[in-house]
């Protein structure tokens, strides 16, 4: 047992000292600035604007956010991992291309539906009715992440941290000052928070084209489809698993918010939404980014025949002592930050803060590791993990839905659900880390016996 403290100690040291903490502190210094600033506003903004507020733009934004995956597959994914610049270049411009034909599509479906509730006189309920903003948000909100992906393939880290933090300053700026300006009919709090929310995404775009090279540019706003389509037709098997898998995935993510919103309310799903912008901080600031950094040097290692195991088991241990914590402040502090800065609407989402970082915590652990997978081409395994989670989803949201459950219960079955499937990811992820190895050394022995 002490051998085994010594080497976990003498791993963390290791890890700390790496470059990949170097390039990761990069992005996350992004992200906590970003923090920070959502922070600081955190108190007038709570101030400002009620729960449904909170909750129906959660909704929106989610439900956008779904939309986009529905149509490009979260291929950026693959951007990070591809073995070559030139062909992470095509996937680019094959995205951007998927991303405008999906932006047209969906711009022609809701005038279509619009026009339907006008002509028959029905009232479009207020779930949808902020969902006019969804084209140009997915079209931004896609291309941007696809050219975050590319800063993060060719090591732009900084890039990518400017355009986040840009994007929060804006969005704070604007969602807490518009009411000190203008008082905003009652019922339109949402409505301030999703085109802030545009504002913030086009200027990261806007940065981010600014800064890249100017190759990306040209490639990606004159795309030559034929290369493009043959360079996805290379990789049909991987994307098409990745497109199931982030399709689930999205839905997945859908799923919790909308139980809420239509089993408890949209008070509830206020106070869901704003439980999860505090706990899953720290994997927003540290977790995402070391996962980014982590991705490009295992996918470099694999593409070199490298073993790997190591760094994941490192992260993974390393991820288990930084944020054991920043979780349980967050567990007991959260509470009494809402009692000191937020209105007494904010009191009952204190329970959901105790509650859920404690699945926060298992998502920031797994989160590093949760690539490996994709890197190794376990293309059932991609799928099976995302649909375990649906069937979790879906046997809670309709216990919740026919009234067996309450606000309280659901959320214990979810916090129970999550901590599960993050704790058996981490253990799988590994063993496919593991696995991927002897075949490797044992051609490459192979190979030099053969010369020999």
């Amino acid at each position: 047992m002490q051998s085994f403290w010594s080497g976990s100690r003498a791993m963390f040291r290791q890890f700390t000292r790496s470059s990949l903490v170097r390039d990761a502190s990069a992005l996350a210094s992004g992200a906590f600035l970003s923090q920070v600033v959502l922070f600081l506003g955190a108190p007038l903004f709570l101030m400002l604007y009620q729960p449904a507020d909170f909750g129906l733009y959660t909704f929106t934004y989610s439900t956008t956010s779904l939309i986009a995956t529905l149509g490009t597959w979260r291929m950026e994914r693959l951007i990070v991992v591809v073995p070559t610049r030139s062909m992470a270049i095509r996937l680019l411009a094959a995205l951007v291309s998927m991303t405008a034909v999906t932006a047209l599509v969906l711009l022609v479906a809701i005038a279509l539906g619009w026009e339907v509730a006008s002509h028959f006189s029905m009232e479009i309920p207020s779930q949808w009715a902020l969902m006019w903003s969804a084209p140009l948000s997915v079209f931004i909100l896609i291309t941007t992440m696809g050219l975050r992906s590319y800063a993060m393939r060719i090591g732009r880290f900084k890039v990518v941290s400017v355009a986040q933090v840009t994007r929060a300053v804006i969005f704070v700026s604007g969602t807490a000052l518009t009411p000190l300006v203008w008082t905003p009919p009652a019922g339109h709090g949402a409505l301030v928070m999703v085109l802030w929310q545009l504002v913030g995404d086009v200027c990261a775009l806007a940065i981010q084209l600014w800064i890249l090279p100017g190759n990306v540019h040209r490639l990606v706003f004159r795309p030559r489809l034929r290369r493009n389509l043959a360079t996805l037709r290379t990789h049909r098997k991987t994307i098409g698993a990745l497109a199931l898998s982030q399709i689930v995935a999205s839905v997945n993510q859908q799923i919790p918010i909308s139980t809420i919103m239509f089993a408890f309310g949209a008070t509830e799903a206020g106070w869901y939404s704003l439980a999860g912008s505090l706990v899953y901080a720290p994997c927003r600031v540290v977790s995402a980014a070391v996962s980014d950094v982590f991705n490009q040097r295992v996918s470099r290692l694999h593409a070199e025949r490298k073993p790997f195991s190591w760094l994941v088991l490192r992260a993974t241990i390393a991820m288990a002592g930084i944020g054991l914590i920043p979780f349980i402040l967050i567990r007991d502090l959260g509470p009494l930050f809402l009692s000191y800065v937020a209105g007494p609407q904010w009191q009952s989402a204190s329970h959901s803060i105790a509650m859920m970082a404690i699945a926060s915590y298992m998502y920031f652990i797994s989160q590093p590791a949760s690539n490996v997978a994709l890197i190794v081409d376990a293309r059932r395994y991609i799928v099976l993990w995302h649909v375990i989670r649906t069937v979790n989803f879906l046997a809670i949201g309709a216990a919740a839905a026919l009234g067996y459950l309450s606000y309280t219960g659901w959320l214990v079955l979810f916090v129970i659900a999550e901590s599960f499937v993050y704790l058996l990811d981490t253990v799988v992820e590994y063993l496919f880390a593991r696995n991927a190895e002897p075949r490797k050394v044992e051609t490459s022995g192979e190979e030099e016996t053969a010369h020999a």
